[in-house]
């Protein structure tokens, strides 16, 4: 009775998956036999699963799932801004400048399924995954505004600009995360004055193919006069 039960209490730890998640961690059970189990481990809830009883048959992947905040600066000129400019007195500066801080954390109800469709087996791996993805989300979102209003005449000041812009990386950043805006700021151009001074370059362009089509137009005359001569 004595080896009998130093062989159940033996099978009971090497089962007891639980024992494996330190405090403050994350565990989320993957077999080979069986796959990733459906739930996240913690340290509190009890779970013994048969798999562990075969050798180099399964283990725990520890996440922390601690918040991260992430900052993205960005800065560039609006589209031919020095062409465009020209044209104007002063010659304005159509730059622009955004710096933004998120903060985001992973949702734990879903994390297991995503894990198990992106084939991520670590933390390190999961961090720098969302890391890079949420730089994107936020580079995308942010050339996006730049690009709306640089195109359409919408009226545009900076409260305007920093809720198109939140509104765009919370739609688009990744089901898997929560997140939020902790810091924006943002120094902006003057969009009409730099679609004034397009149009103007523009109807100046278009002058000038005028008067070079005009000016083609009288040589071909030119050349046919002395062809008939």
């Amino acid at each position: 009775l004595f080896i009998l039960a130093i062989i159940f209490f033996a099978l009971f730890v090497v089962g007891y998956v639980q024992f494996f998640v330190p405090l403050g961690k994350y565990g989320v059970f993957l077999s080979k036999t069986s796959g990733y189990h459906k739930e996240l481990i913690t340290h509190e809830e009890f779970l013994w699963r048969w798999e562990s009883l075969i050798p180099t048959n399964s283990k725990v992947l520890l996440f922390s799932l601690s918040p991260i905040t992430i900052e993205k600066k960005m800065e560039g000129k609006l589209e031919h801004a020095n062409k465009y400019a020209m044209f104007l007195k002063n010659e304005p500066n159509f730059s622009w400048k955004v710096d933004i801080g998120v903060r985001f954390e992973i949702k734990k109800e879903v994390l297991v399924a995503f894990l198990k469709e992106a084939n991520i087996k670590d933390e390190d791996a999961l961090l720098e995954y969302l890391k890079e993805g949420t730089e994107n989300v936020v580079a995308n979102a942010i050339e996006d505004c730049i690009l709306f209003y640089q195109e359409n005449d919408n009226r545009c000041n900076k409260f305007l600009f920093k809720k198109r812009l939140k509104n765009a990386i919370e739609r688009a950043v990744p089901k898997l995360l929560n997140c939020r805006i902790t810091m924006m700021e943002v120094a902006l151009p003057d969009f009409y004055t730099y679609r004034s001074a397009r149009s103007v370059a523009q109807e100046y362009a278009r002058a000038k193919q005028d008067i070079l089509i005009s000016k083609i137009e009288k040589l071909r005359g030119i050349q046919q006069n002395i062809e008939e001569l």
